[in-house]
């Protein structure tokens, strides 16, 4: 989970390694090196995107060389309707000049030219991967199939479910060229949240986790827990002086007793 420690002013975003930190981002670079096409599903709020930033940070950091890249998109509405809108963004993810790529084809063959020959070596991560449309998907394996490169696609449960056997139809050559699966990441376990709350943001209060402790297992997840300690340092200088009126106080400010 990327987040600030306390409110102090710090010049940099730090991380906790969390379990979904640390297995998102090796997950991610597995796929990278060994060319593969990778499936994560997760329930929202388990640190997917944050474990996300972390690989992209730490792939940017120069040890591979100024030619690989880490690629991230996300899906959305407009992708699900036109392949085209997934070119468009996937272009703009790609430092690299497309000058008279205007249409979808032109788009498509500058992308595996210009990513030719660095499988091993880059990869693509989708993010919100549910929200492709069959076009997409397509598009997605062309390039795997002409590039090498590795594809990551991180989705919902709604996702994983174009792909078990009975129901694969039309997403059956995506599915055959997916290798490499994680764990579905269901919850924020007891472990990672104690991480968070007790050695990352400093809240060492048994109450204060205790109060805290419900919303790790909500949509919000981890996001909910950190926006909420956020909340109480309004008050403090200090997250270990949180306590559970505090934090009681937080979640009816921000309204999440509701």
């Amino acid at each position: 989970m990327k987040h600030l420690k306390s409110r102090d002013k710090l010049n940099e975003w730090d991380y906790c390694e969390t379990s979904t930190l640390t297995s998102v981002s090796e997950f991610i670079d597995t796929c990278r090196k060994c060319s593969e096409m990778g499936l994560i599903i997760g329930a929202p709020g388990t640190g997917k995107s944050t474990a996300i930033d972390y690989a992209k940070m730490h792939f940017n950091g120069g040890y591979l060389g100024d030619e690989c890249q880490f690629i991230l998109t996300v899906g959305s509405d407009a992708s699900s309707e036109h392949a085209r809108h997934f070119l468009e963004e996937l272009s703009e993810c790609i430092e690299s000049d497309m000058h008279g790529s205007a249409f979808a084809y032109q788009r498509l063959r500058a992308i595996k030219r210009f990513l030719h020959n660095h499988g091993g070596e880059s990869v693509i991560v989708v993010d919100e991967a549910q929200k492709l449309g069959r076009g997409s998907l397509e598009t997605l394996r062309e390039i795997f199939d002409a590039t090498g490169v590795g594809i990551v696609l991180i989705g919902n449960q709604k996702f994983k479910a174009n792909f078990q056997t009975q129901k694969l139809g039309q997403y059956s050559h995506i599915a055959s060229r997916i290798t490499r699966r994680l764990p579905h990441i269901q919850s924020v376990s007891e472990a990672d949240f104690i991480l968070f709350c007790s050695d990352y943001m400093g809240v060492t209060d048994k109450k204060a986790l205790d109060a805290l402790r419900p919303y790790k297992d909500g949509a919000g997840g981890l996001r909910h827990v950190a926006r909420i300690i956020d909340q109480a340092l309004d008050a403090l200088d200090d997250p270990a002086k949180i306590d559970m009126q505090e934090v009681k106080d937080a979640v009816l400010v921000m309204g999440l007793d509701a």
